[in-house]
């Protein structure tokens, strides 16, 4: 938690994704917002790069919060320029207004709502004095694809079926105009797909597993792999067990896993089922760190990335903690 003394305006800085779904709709209404505010630094960019350039000027500022306006993907390349890169003496705290398409990460680490109330919401806070704003601090994934290639931050991780559901929201639901429902609608049909063995949906693939310092597995054929440092997912799911050491979630269903249709749906709510175990076909449990060695597609925070077993094993570790600020309720 974390306390105001006073009623003197808390300096913000603000990335607004000029690209991202509900900002696109609304960014002159979003500006005109703003600059009602002048205690906020607001800064619209169109690239990644454009992030890594205002962090920059923000941490010559020394601004104590950092609020980005876009979805998972602008929050990944929010996390890659504050862990990245040693710009902030003190890294600041992170704030998240669900302007993008996809909001998924808004369920565990900001508040949904519609996008200019909650805009008006974090600049009443801070010009006020409140007793006490809602922080939550959660651990940060470091990935890197290949020695050669920049490192990069996010907190969820996703391959196998995921990528049909991606591919699917995007053809079937996106394309029609359904956008801040497309994702959960998207995942939903993903897993019945997979539920009822739909071949659209069903395709594993290899991949060797590495876990912590254990021994390199055998590459097995899996369904679904997720690892995360978000406690809920789109309609709040939380589908990991195991209360072990680790900074992640990571949860792997099995090609050919048993009484997929009785298990699965315990598994996505938290809840072991009497066949969710290893030899059954699932594992879940909390990890530090993985290698992951395959050729396929994965998606970090909604972004689509690439992997070649020739390039070596994607590495996933643990790159840092950030405190979040939720908006009251």
């Amino acid at each position: 938690m974390t306390t105001r003394a006073n009623n003197t305006p808390l300096p913000i800085g603000l990335i607004t994704n000029a690209n991202s779904g509900r900002n696109r709709k609304q960014l002159a209404d979003v500006e005109a917002l703003l600059a009602r505010h002048p205690h906020v630094r607001h800064v619209i960019t169109h690239h990644a790069d454009d992030v890594a350039a205002a962090l920059r000027e923000f941490a010559k500022e020394g601004l104590p919060l950092v609020a980005v306006n876009g979805g998972d993907g602008t929050l990944s390349q929010l996390l890659t320029g504050l862990l990245g890169r040693d710009d902030f003496q003190q890294c600041p705290l992170v704030t998240m207004i669900p302007g993008g398409t996809a909001n998924m990460h808004v369920q565990d680490i900001g508040r949904q709502g519609k996008l200019l109330p909650l805009l008006t919401q974090l600049c009443a806070i801070t010009e006020q004095s409140l007793p006490q704003l809602q922080t939550v601090t959660r651990p940060i994934m470091r990935l890197q694809t290949a020695p050669s290639q920049p490192a990069f931050y996010g907190m969820f991780f996703g391959t196998g079926i995921i990528m049909h559901g991606i591919e699917y929201t995007h053809d079937k639901i996106h394309s029609r105009g359904i956008n801040e429902s497309g994702p959960a609608l998207g995942m939903i049909r993903t897993l019945w797909g997979l539920l009822r063995k739909d071949p659209q949906f069903c395709s594993p693939f290899s991949i060797a597993l590495q876990i912590d310092q254990q021994a390199q597995q055998a590459p097995r054929e899996i369904s679904l792999m997720v690892i995360s440092s978000l406690e809920r997912l789109f309609l709040g799911l939380h589908p990991y067990l195991g209360d072990n050491d680790g900074a992640f979630h990571c949860t792997v269903v099995y090609d050919g896993a048993s009484k997929i249709l009785r298990t699965l749906p315990l598994l996505l709510l938290g809840r072991r089922g009497k066949y969710a175990t290893e030899a059954h076909g699932y594992q879940s449990q909390k990890i530090q760190q993985m290698s992951l060695t395959f050729d396929g597609s994965f998606t970090v925070d909604g972004e689509l990335y690439s992997a070649r077993c020739s390039d070596g094993p994607v590495q996933i570790s643990h790159g840092g903690d950030i405190t979040f600020l939720k908006l009251p309720l």
